[in-house]
C-alpha cells in the first residue's frame, strides 16, 4: 500500500517490475499456502475457525510489537510526533528525494540470453546442451569486453533486475510444487528444504525494496550478497539442467562483478557507462578512513581542520543536507534534522536559531552544492551571517565562525 500510495498515478512498467512484483510474488504466495494448504485433512481451504486462527496470528504478530514500540510515546503524550515523523515526514521523500528505476527498454539487449537459458531448460532434450553451451560461450565473449560501453551497460542492467528475476521465478518454483489437486488422505506437508527456499526468496524480495522510492545504483549493492543464497535455493529445487545454469549464471555474475563492477565509479553506473572507479585516497581523519578522490580528500580534510581550529562547542549547524560534516568533524547537530526537506517548514527558522544559541553553537557550515532540499530560507542565512561574520570557502561549503 505504501508503494501505490507513494507512486500515485506515475507508476510505469518500471515501478511494477522493480516495486511491486516482489510484494506480489510474496503476498500470492503467502496467500496459496494459507488458502490451498493441500497437506491438510480438513481440505484445501481448512474450516473457517482455522482461517480465522492464522488471519489473529498473522494481525497480532504485526500488531503487539507496534504497540509495544508506541507505548513509551502514548505514555509521554508524544504520540502526535510519532505519527509525524513516522507516517508524515517520510511522505516528502517522494517529492525530494525519489528517484524511478532504470526503464524496461535497458533490459532488451537481455533477451536473446532469457531465451538461451529457457532453451537450455525446457527445449527438447537434443537441444539443451547446445543452446546451454551457446550461453556458456556468450558469457564467456562478455567477460573480457566489460570496458566497453555496450557490453558493460547491458550486463549492469541484467545484473541489476536479477533479484525480482530470481524471487520470480523462485516463487513459480515452489508453486510447482503445489499438487494440482488435493491428495488422498492428509497428503505431503512441504519439506523442510522448499520451506527453507520459500524463506530465502521472500528475504530478497523483502530487501530488495530497500530501493524505495529512490532507486540509485549503490542499493543494488545491499541486496546482491543475498543472491547466492537465493540461487543455492533454486539449486536445490531443480532438476540437473537447470542446476548447471544457475551455476553458470551465478559464477558470470561474480566473475563480472569482481573484474569490472567493482572497479566503476558509482557515477557511471548510474548510467550504465563503465568508468573507472576514481576513488583511489583516503580520508586522514580520525573517524574512519574512508576512500574518496583526490579532489574529495582536500576538500574535506580543510573542512575538518577547518571547523575543528575554530569550535569551542560540542556542536555544529550544517546546512542544507551535510550529515557528513557532522560524522567527519565528531561533533553534534543541535537540531534533530539531518535533511531539511524533513523539518517542518513553519517555524524553521526560529527553531533553529534557539537551538543554535541553546548549545552555545559558534561554527555554521553552509553547504552550497544542493542534492535534495531546496535552498536555506533567505530569512535563515542572513540571521547566520551576521552572528557569524568570520569565514572560509572550502570547497562547495562555506564556513562561518564567531
Amino acid at each position: 500500500m505504501l508503494v501505490l500510495g507513494g507512486l500515485g498515478g506515475e507508476a510505469t512498467a518500471a515501478h511494477v517490475f522493480h516495486y511491486l512484483l516482489p510484494g506480489f510474488c510474496l503476498a500470492g504466495s503467502a496467500v496459496a499456502a494459507v488458502w490451498l494448504a493441500p497437506w491438510r485433512e480438513d481440505g484445501p481451504s481448512g474450516s473457517g475457525a482455522i482461517l480465522l486462527l492464522r488471519a489473529l496470528a498473522l494481525v497480532g504478530g504485526f500488531v503487539l510489537p507496534v504497540a509495544l514500540f508506541t507505548l513509551p510515546y502514548a505514555m509521554t503524550g508524544a504520540l502526535a510526533d510519532l505519527w509525524q515523523g513516522v507516517v508524515v515526514l517520510p511522505q516528502r521523500r517522494f517529492a525530494f528525494a525519489s528517484g524511478a528505476p532504470f526503464p524496461l527498454r535497458r533490459l532488451l539487449p537481455s533477451l536473446p540470453v532469457l531465451l538461451l537459458a529457457g532453451a537450455a531448460i525446457r527445449a527438447p532434450k537434443r537441444w539443451r546442451g547446445g543452446a546451454f553451451w551457446v550461453l556458456a560461450g556468450l558469457f564467456g565473449s562478455i567477460l573480457p569486453l566489460g570496458r566497453v560501453d555496450a557490453v558493460f551497460g547491458p550486463t549492469w542492467y541484467a545484473l541489476r533486475s536479477l533479484p525480482t528475476l530470481v524471487v520470480l521465478v523462485g516463487f513459480l518454483t515452489l508453486a510447482g510444487r503445489f499438487p494440482r489437486r488435493r491428495p488422498a488422505g492428509n497428503g505431503t506437508p512441504p519439506t523442510a528444504p522448499v520451506l527453507m527456499a520459500a524463506a530465502v526468496f521472500a528475504m530478497l524480495g523483502t530487501f530488495s525494496m530497500v530501493q524505495f522510492p529512490f532507486t540509485g545504483p549503490v542499493y543494488y549493492f545491499y541486496v546482491a550478497p543475498l543472491l547466492p543464497l537465493a540461487a543455492a535455493a533454486l539449486w536445490a529445487m531443480s532438476m540437473p539442467p537447470a542446476r548447471r545454469l544457475v551455476t553458470t549464471v551465478l559464477v558470470f555474475g561474480t566473475l563480472f562483478g569482481v573484474a569490472w563492477v567493482n572497479h566503476a565509479s558509482i557515477l557511471g553506473l548510474g548510467a550504465g557507462r563503465f568508468v573507472a572507479r576514481d576513488e583511489g585516497e583516503r580520508l586522514r581523519v580520525d573517524r574512519g578512513r574512508i576512500r574518496v578522490t583526490a579532489e574529495d580528500e582536500a576538500v574535506y580534510e580543510e573542512l575538518v581542520a577547518t571547523v575543528r581550529a575554530v569550535t569551542r562547542s560540542p556542536f555544529i549547524f550544517a546546512t542544507p543536507d551535510a550529515p557528513e560534516v557532522y560524522f567527519l568533524t565528531g561533533l553534534q547537530n543541535p537540531t534533530p534534522v539531518f535533511y531539511e526537506f524533513f523539518a517542518e517548514e513553519e517555524g524553521r527558522t526560529d527553531r533553529t536559531l534557539r537551538a543554535i544559541d541553546r548549545e552555545d553553537v559558534n561554527v555554521v557550515v553552509l553547504n552550497t552544492a544542493l542534492r535534495f532540499s531546496p535552498a536555506p530560507p533567505s530569512r535563515l542565512i542572513d540571521s547566520l551571517e551576521a552572528r557569524y561574520d568570520s569565514a572560509r570557502r572550502v570547497g562547495p561549503f562555506i564556513v562561518r565562525w564567531n
